[in-house]
């Protein structure tokens, strides 16, 4: 697997800043194009360090100011950090805050603490268990920071999940360069959606293995090399539609 031992600028310098100004130490989560450029190698530029907040406490206000678009740091070194919120992608709230906190909605009004949380820019659907399956990046490269990463197949879920044209380029990368296990990745799904919603199938079961003629290529564990993400990328988008949809009207 394809790994960045070294720390490149601009990121560097950005990180040093932010490890300098935070005092203590602090864990970062790092996913989005971030993690699978400066981690597992894919060769792409991204201005923006995608942070997971599982918690409030996971981003010091700090950190998230000094570092947030259109801040010091962002103007000085030209990249910046963008924080965004864990969420459950088959509709289970979040409870790892507080017992009545709803991840897609944020801290109940007056809860304690919900003043100070850094400001939030998007959400994330990354899947249950995440947390327990970080890798360390860049270890000792800094004083406070810990800069951890997610696992190749989680990532792999969050970016099918929003599924952009850039995201599919990222996981075909990541099926190319782990290479990712399409057997494994359908059983990380399998068990997501029974988190989310008891009893219900994946959204995209029947498909994972099809259409050769699209998206990336993953090998299964059970001997097809041609088995594909194209089709289940596809049908994931527009079942994240209506998701978000049935989000608003709610």
């Amino acid at each position: 697997m394809p790994r960045v031992e070294y720390v490149p600028e601009p990121w560097r310098s950005f990180l040093r800043e932010l490890d300098a100004a935070v005092g203590t130490e602090v864990r970062l989560v790092c996913m989005g194009g971030f993690a699978v450029s400066q981690f597992y190698g894919f060769a792409r530029p991204t201005p923006d360090l995608d942070v997971l907040m599982l918690r409030p406490s996971d981003v010091p206000p700090v950190i998230s100011t000094l570092g947030q678009r259109g801040g010091t740091l962002h103007k000085k070194h030209r990249v910046y950090l963008e924080v965004a919120r864990h969420f459950l992608p088959w509709s289970l709230p979040l409870v790892a805050w507080s017992a009545d906190f709803d991840s897609r909605q944020g801290p109940p009004a007056g809860a304690q603490g919900s003043s100070k949380l850094p400001p939030v820019v998007a959400v994330a659907a990354v899947p249950d268990g995440c947390e327990e399956r970080l890798t360390e990046m860049w270890p000792g490269a800094f004083r406070n920071l810990q800069l951890r990463v997610l696992d190749p197949y989680d990532l792999a879920l969050s970016k099918l999940e929003r599924n952009t044209e850039r995201d599919r380029a990222d996981v075909r990368f990541l099926a190319r360069a782990i290479p990712l296990d399409l057997d494994l990745l359908r059983e990380r799904e399998r068990i997501a959606l029974a988190v989310g919603e008891p009893g219900a199938r994946g959204p995209h079961a029947e498909t994972v293995a099809g259409d050769d003629r699209r998206g990336p290529g993953v090998t299964s564990a059970s001997g097809g090399s041609g088995d594909s993400l194209g089709r289940w990328g596809r049908r994931r988008s527009r079942r994240s539609d209506r998701r978000r949809r049935r989000r608003r009207r709610g």
